[in-house]
């Protein structure tokens, strides 16, 4: 063998060996969306804490990506250049583009107005009203496929509150569970603001969102067994409760 093969078959047994003492990522995709997900000044959710139940139980260190939104995290999920983002809501076009898998049952979603709006009591309410969307987000079903209801599409739900103070924009739909979070976020939600009596729910599972590119070196079929026993085990619902039980501010 000559010199510049050795040379060349060292190289090549290196980088194998740098391999495999790597150690296995998941590379998860979020953006500020509290309660469920927060960067800064640290980050802490219910979204976090289940993912780092599923890196334990994928024995995966966890590397956190910032999106400035969910849709970018979506983009990003469809190119490979993440491995999961948590939070979305199943779909048969979904279903298609990513592997989804279980983990926490949905929150219920209200209606955000100014004072003074004749409060919303039926779904009726919701006609003749401009109403805030965040881009590429699922609400439930009658909502998304009502082609009579007036939505504008905005990049996040903090900026939809913002149009909202502005007065730029009537409605804003948000998750329940997300309004702790916002009157912490927004010091005039409670003086300017009122959460409507409307409360609409589907009993549905809100599902991890894996790329069909994803480099975690596992097949399909191990991902699915070992995501859906535990969330039949409720392993992530007790990690997003513990996230709940010692942060009541945020709530």
């Amino acid at each position: 063998m000559g010199r510049k093969h050795a040379i060349l078959l060292l190289l090549g047994l290196c980088c194998l060996s740098l391999q495999a003492g790597a150690t296995p990522r998941l590379r998860a995709c979020v953006d500020e969306y509290p309660p469920q997900q927060r960067l800064h000044p640290k980050a802490e959710g219910e979204n976090i804490a289940a993912l780092e139940a599923l890196s334990q139980l994928l024995s995966l260190d966890l590397v956190l990506v910032e999106g400035p939104n969910f849709a970018r995290c979506l983009l990003m999920l469809d190119r490979g250049e993440v491995d999961v983002v948590p939070g979305i809501i199943p779909s048969e076009e979904r279903a298609r583009q990513y592997l989804l898998l279980p983990f926490r049952r949905d929150s219920r979603y209200v209606f955000v107005s100014h004072k003074g709006l004749q409060p919303l009591l039926r779904y009726e309410d919701l006609y003749g009203k401009p109403i805030a969307v965040s881009r590429n987000t699922l609400y439930f079903s009658r909502f998304d496929k009502d082609p009579a209801l007036q939505k504008e599409q905005v990049g996040s739900l903090n900026t939809a509150i913002r149009m909202l103070l502005a007065e730029r924009i009537q409605l804003v739909i948000v998750p329940e569970v997300n309004l702790g979070g916002l009157r912490s976020q927004f010091e005039d939600f409670d003086r300017l603001l009122q959460v409507n009596p409307l409360r609409i729910g589907e009993d549905r599972i809100i599902q991890f969102g894996f790329s069909r590119f994803h480099g975690l070196g596992l097949s399909e079929q191990t991902l699915r067994d070992k995501v859906e026993t535990a969330f039949a085990a409720g392993v992530f619902e007790d990690a997003i409760r513990e996230f709940i039980d010692t942060h009541p501010h945020w709530y």
